[in-house]
């Protein structure tokens, strides 16, 4: 049985993987990916583990945990948070008429 995917080969081999009983037992994907996996149940709900203090969960940053969240349900753990930055020259923006940054 593997012991780890990377989030190249998921959408191509993992179900297939755990349908026949061969899956990883660790995958690293992103976070948006979750739902498409979390909803064909091929993981682990792990609403316990993080229930647990040996977990140390509780210092994760909240967003972080919350894109690992689906309908309610933890089911990964993060292993790094990047925020994004927009960078963007106010004067040209103005210029076109736009005077305050979108943020929807």
């Amino acid at each position: 049985m593997a012991a780890f995917a990377v989030s190249a080969v998921i959408d191509d081999t993992l179900l297939t993987a755990l349908s026949s009983g061969e899956g990883p037992q660790i995958v690293a994907m992103p976070a948006e990916r979750l739902p498409v996996y979390a909803s064909k149940k091929a993981l682990v709900n792990l609403d316990d583990f993080y229930a647990e203090d040996r977990s140390n969960t509780a210092d994760l940053n909240t967003e972080a945990v919350a894109m690992e969240t689906v309908d309610g349900s933890k089911y990964g753990v993060p292993a790094g948070f990047v925020p994004l930055s927009v960078f963007y020259d106010k004067d040209k923006l103005a210029a076109a008429g736009v005077t305050t940054f979108p943020t929807n």
